[in-house]
């Protein structure tokens, strides 16, 4: 576990959580491309990273099965960029405060919901990144 100093005090921070919620070390033992990530606990609170091979879990885990760290680092950035959206249901949030955008990194869940007072920065990163 990593060791953080706040206040002074050493503090760990466990990168992952077992079934029963107990933090745990990750073990690193697969590739994210070949791991489904069963079993493991995810939050939209706070980033968790699956035990077995490091990827962040930041949705229900069967959407993030089976895909390569890179594809799974972007999302995760992508996600927090766009607000820390719950995906809960099947669904992203929307109404007042969101507004779900076709991403390809999320077409397998019908977009990503961006919080709608980051929209305009979220877009214009996407743009810088597009080269337009």
């Amino acid at each position: 576990m990593e060791k953080f100093f706040i206040a002074g005090v050493a503090v760990s921070i466990a990168p992952a959580l077992d079934a029963s919620g107990q933090p745990v070390d990750l073990v690193g033992d697969v590739e994210p491309e070949y791991c489904d990530h069963k079993g493991q606990m995810w939050s939209d609170c706070f980033t968790l990273r699956c035990t077995r091979c490091g990827a962040p879990l930041f949705m229900p885990v069967r959407f993030l099965a089976d895909r390569p760290a890179e594809v799974l680092e972007t999302m995760h950035e992508l996600w927090v960029r766009a607000g820390w959206p719950s995906f809960f249901g099947g669904r992203w949030p929307e109404g007042d405060c969101w507004i779900v955008i076709d991403l390809a990194e999320f077409a397998h869940v019908g977009g990503l919901a961006v919080r709608n007072d980051l929209l305009a920065d979220f877009l214009s990163v996407g743009a810088d990144r597009a080269g337009t």
